[in-house]
């Protein structure tokens, strides 16, 4: 039963680590925003997201499992 818990421990754990990052594309934003994008006023402050004025910039970035919103 105890190496039943573990493996049903170790599945929870990889499943988090497995989920990948939100990466915003905004064509209306005049630079690329590092960790300080906030999608709900769509400028770089005060936001602890990651965006980038081009498609080509996000791609850049990307890694599998990530996930790209174009605005």
């Amino acid at each position: 039963m105890k190496k039943l818990g573990l493996v049903f421990l170790s599945f929870i754990f990889s499943f988090q680590l497995s989920i990948g990052a939100i990466i915003y594309v905004d064509n209306s934003l005049s630079s690329n925003c590092f960790s300080t994008y906030n999608p709900i006023a769509r400028d770089c402050g005060g936001g602890t997201a990651q965006a980038f004025n081009t498609l080509a910039g996000a791609a850049a970035m990307a890694v599998a499992g990530d996930t790209v919103l174009i605005r």
